[in-house]
């Protein structure tokens, strides 16, 4: 009885033994990482350790000089008119996206109001866009990190970033480009994590373009 039902399952055997030894053809075989980076979704790169194709800080500054093109100078660049308002006003009078320094601003960017920042966004990028890591001033750090980087409510969460004024579709895209880019040559590809108020100000701009 013993060898009838041993003889009877070898047809199976064989079956099982034949898959195992089936050699599956290299265009056909999908590893973990190849499955990892299909279903990854974008902007996920830093998480899974994939480099996008590299952007260029020229192309960069350039997108963003054309997103923030038509917004208007405003008549004043602070929130009120206390004697340190009126000094940083004052000086910012005499500049243009060209001439803005680092050192015009330093640690008094809280001052601008939303339409002083919004308006002279395109100068702070190239102010960070110049240094690297290692060389950050105070003024990128702040820029990055307290005002595009604030924490935001979890609930009802706002239709734009507080710290600006009224922005478009094209330039949340290009601020959420340029953090994005921060975060890649900063740190990710020195294998570096990325810190805290960083990747709060990518979650939080990834949120601001969902809401357009």
């Amino acid at each position: 009885m013993t060898w009838r039902w041993f003889i009877a399952l070898l047809p199976t055997l064989n079956v099982a033994k034949a898959k195992r030894n089936q050699v599956v053809h290299p265009s056909t075989r999908i590893g973990r990482f190849e499955m990892m980076s299909q279903s990854r979704v974008p902007g996920d790169h830093c998480r899974y350790g994939l480099k996008p194709e590299p952007m260029n800080a020229t192309e960069l500054q350039r997108k963003v000089d054309h997103a923030f093109r038509n917004v208007a100078r405003p008549t004043t660049f602070t929130t009120c008119r206390c004697e340190e308002c009126l000094v940083l006003d004052k000086l910012l009078q005499t500049r243009d996206h060209s001439t803005f320094a680092a050192d015009d601003v330093e640690m008094s960017l809280c001052l601008l109001s939303p339409e002083g920042l919004t308006y002279w966004i395109p100068a702070l990028v190239r102010v960070c866009l110049m240094h690297d890591r290692d060389s950050v001033c105070d003024l990128c750090d702040t820029f990055i990190n307290s005002e595009l980087g604030m924490a935001l409510p979890r609930d009802d969460f706002p239709q734009q970033h507080p710290k600006v004024a009224s922005l478009n579709p094209e330039q949340i895209s290009v601020l959420l480009n340029f953090l994005t880019y921060i975060e890649e040559k900063w740190y990710a590809e020195i294998a570096e994590e990325t810190p805290r108020e960083l990747a709060r100000a990518i979650r939080n701009w990834k949120r601001l373009a969902g809401a357009q």
